[in-house]
């Protein structure tokens, strides 16, 4: 059997056993394993399809990056300025 090493946490396991994120594409295992819902509009219905990522992707952990990021910009920015 191949093993895997999981990208979060770092437990052995399984290659049937690991999952994807689909947003990095990093190899997680099934405890550090979020989903977030994506609503997607067809002819016929409406209907949500869950989409797996790491703890990292989450949305809000992106939008606390993001935010972290734009912050760090504008009290750099100030510093330089003065």
């Amino acid at each position: 059997m191949d093993t895997v090493k999981c990208s979060v946490c770092g437990k052995e396991m399984d290659f049937k056993n690991a999952r994807e994120c689909e947003i990095c594409g990093k190899t997680v295992c099934l405890d550090c394993l979020g989903y977030f819902a994506v609503y997607k509009r067809s002819v016929y219905r409406d209907y949500e399809n869950l989409v797996p990522v790491c703890p990292n992707c989450k949305p809000k952990a992106m939008l606390s990056k993001k935010l972290l990021k734009i912050v760090d910009e504008v009290f750099r920015e100030e510093k330089e300025v003065k």
